[in-house]
């Protein structure tokens, strides 16, 4: 039990941290609003200012109003390949801890993949898994996690895949990153569409995800609606970061601070 006033000063230096910590966390929750207005608004204006919503000529479709010279096309429509992934047998070591990222449901959890928590070798690609390209863009399809939401990620580079993902790997001038877009903007209709088994496993479909319907711009458009929303998403990254970062000073101040390993200075009367 340090003196009062060491008291006071630590609980000062607790409290600075946790209100920049809460002040960030307020910052990010609004990014991420902002995320989602910005998601609706591409899809159905295109990336063009608010002041000139006016302008643009809309027409209906069975996906909702889109701009007029826009495309409605499935997934289907966009891919060059739409396979599933496997698991290799873990009784094999020698298909195990490899250099080649091996994702599954528990690496969803951003928007871009640039690894995963298991790897493979390259012998296990064709016995039991396959490699997909960068820029695939992977859909969950089974797993409870599709009663909350329908993670969906796309390839930095090229990965292997357990057989709960689904892997839509775009047709050449279409980008991985446009077409997670556009199957982000269709997620309330995938919802729609996941079946649950009696043991209470989620279930997606392979149909649902071919032939979902997405709205398609044109090229340059897209690349337009692509860097509008990467402007976003970074800056979301960033607060993130942050907030973690600040997380974890709470948690060090904290423990060194409680325990006395570190001490705060104290003004001299």
């Amino acid at each position: 039990m340090p003196e009062i006033d060491e008291q006071r000063a630590i609980a000062d230096v607790l409290m600075t941290v946790q209100r920049a910590k809460e002040a960030t966390e307020k910052v990010l929750a609004a990014t991420r609003e902002l995320k989602r207005s910005l998601m609706r608004h591409l899809f159905t204006y295109g990336p063009v200012p608010v002041q000139d919503i006016p302008k643009v000529k809309l027409k209906e479709t069975d996906i909702g109003p889109i701009p007029e010279h826009w495309e409605v096309k499935t997934v289907r429509e966009l891919c060059s390949k739409i396979s599933s992934g496997g698991t290799p047998s873990t009784l094999k070591p020698e298909y195990w801890g490899g250099p080649v990222p091996w994702v599954s449901a528990k690496d969803m959890k951003q928007e871009v993949l640039t690894g995963s928590h298991k790897t493979v070798t390259e012998r296990a690609i064709g016995h039991g898994t396959r490699l997909a390209d960068s820029d695939t863009v992977f859909v969950v399809v089974r797993g409870l996690i599709l009663a909350k939401t329908i993670p969906v990620a796309v390839a930095a580079k090229p990965m292997a895949f357990n057989q709960d993902l689904l892997g839509c790997a775009p047709k050449p001038g279409v980008s991985g990153s446009f077409l997670y877009l556009a199957m982000e903007s269709r997620k309330a209709s995938l919802r729609s569409r996941v079946s649950y088994a009696g043991h209470g496993t989620a279930r997606l479909d392979t149909s649902a995800i071919r032939e979902l319907q997405v709205a398609v711009p044109t090229t340059d458009e897209r690349s337009q609606l692509v860097d509008c929303w990467r402007r976003v998403s970074g800056r979301e990254q960033l607060l993130l970061g942050k907030a973690q970062a600040l997380d974890g000073l709470f948690l060090t101040l904290m423990s060194e601070l409680m325990s006395g390993t570190k001490r705060v200075p104290l003004e001299e009367n």
